[in-house]
């Protein structure tokens, strides 16, 4: 008997389970693959200002690199650049960090859940290949295709992702540690490159799945167009990122959904650790105080709104043409940044945008609010 069971070691059920062990509550944590933070299912980048907010464990071990510019590209050579004087940004080695968050905790792998069954109204029975659980709540990062999850999750093929990523052994040929590219060779999604430990660079794409099956090609293609990214390979990953709307319910008695499983990833760019920690931080902590609703209620006021609003720019990007995006990218140009934190920057550049572009960024406000 345990009291809380949770499915899957990603960031949202190590977070999860960080708080459980923490408490000294019983629990065990499901992963059904046989290691710890493999297969590689995200390229590890994360804002400074959410690992401070969310108090996300980050020791010198587990980060490969740092970000303090970024540059926003075209096709048509149009740019804008974000630049600050300190780090701004982290980019992890994604198995060393979850490993580290894995340390010391109660990790079954190698165990798939079956079922999760009702008992007697208060308790639950979690079936595996290697047994059954008996438990009072139930904390899944099963996923949002998972027939763990309710139906309702489920994400349309416009609003999955396929990212395809190749870490190379690439000299800095850029004066930005983040570039990214809005390019044809990354259809309704865009192209990244940034440096990752030992002088190697991390360079990928994201395409909805409708263009999954052609991610080599427009890899391949936009490498011919940009020779300087040409280097031997160290590796790949390739994985589904889920960028759909985030789930209004995120219970369902005692069992909590958290992570990609309930879309905490931010939908415009492709970031998903932060509300995922955070997803599983707040379940756990309602697993540990008993305070029944605190997760959703969590979601409602500080989660759902601020998906939501990611999710609606996604779509007002995907809507963009070339030239609406050459407009942006020459208005951003301009703009200088004060901040750190994007809550603050996004009303700054909105101000900005309204003198500069009033058209165009009517129509950004109209498909976010």
């Amino acid at each position: 008997m345990v009291t809380t069971v949770v499915i899957g070691a990603g960031i949202s059920g190590l977070a999860a389970a960080n708080v459980l062990h923490k408490s000294g509550q019983k629990y065990v944590v499901l992963e059904r693959n046989p290691n710890i933070g493999y297969p590689i299912r995200s390229t590890g980048g994360l804002a400074l200002y959410y690992v401070n907010k969310f108090s996300i464990p980050s020791p010198p071990s587990v980060i490969a690199a740092t970000i303090r510019s970024v540059d926003i590209r075209d096709d048509y050579g149009n740019h804008a650049s974000i630049e600050f004087d300190h780090d701004v940004g982290i980019v992890y080695d994604y198995p060393k960090f979850i490993q580290n968050l894995a340390k010391d905790l109660n990790v079954q792998t190698g165990v798939t859940v079956s079922e999760i069954a009702g008992n007697d109204g208060h308790r639950y029975t979690v079936k595996t290949t290697k047994g059954e659980y008996q438990a009072d709540y139930v904390i899944s990062s099963a996923g949002p295709m998972s027939y763990l999850s309710p139906r309702s999750f489920r994400v349309r093929d416009e609003d999955m992702i396929i990212g395809y990523e190749e870490t190379r052994f690439v000299d800095n040929v850029y004066d930005y540690d983040l570039v990214l590219w809005f390019t044809k060779y990354a259809p309704q999604g865009y192209f990244w490159y940034f440096p990752d430990s030992n002088g190697k660079k991390r360079i990928g794409l994201g395409v909805t799945k409708q263009y999954g099956p052609n991610i080599k090609k427009y890899f391949e293609g936009f490498i011919k167009l940009h020779p300087e990214l040409t280097g031997d390979v160290d590796h790949t990953i390739a994985h589904e990122i889920n960028v759909g709307p985030p789930a209004k319910s995120v219970t369902t008695g005692n069992i909590m959904y958290i992570g990609e499983t309930v879309g905490t990833t931010f939908a415009s760019t492709g970031g998903g650790l932060q509300m995922a920690y955070k997803s599983g931080f707040e379940a756990a902590f309602e697993a540990v105080t008993g305070s029944h609703g605190h997760y959703q209620m969590v979601w409602d006021r500080e989660m759902y709104p601020i998906l939501k609003r990611h999710y609606k720019l996604k779509q007002f990007m995907y809507s963009l043409n070339d030239r609406q995006i050459a407009k942006i990218l020459n208005v951003m140009s301009g703009f200088k940044v004060k901040s750190e934190n994007a809550n603050d920057e996004i009303p700054r550049l909105a101000l900005y945008l309204i003198r500069k572009q009033p058209l165009l960024f009517f129509k950004l406000l109209h498909s976010i609010f």
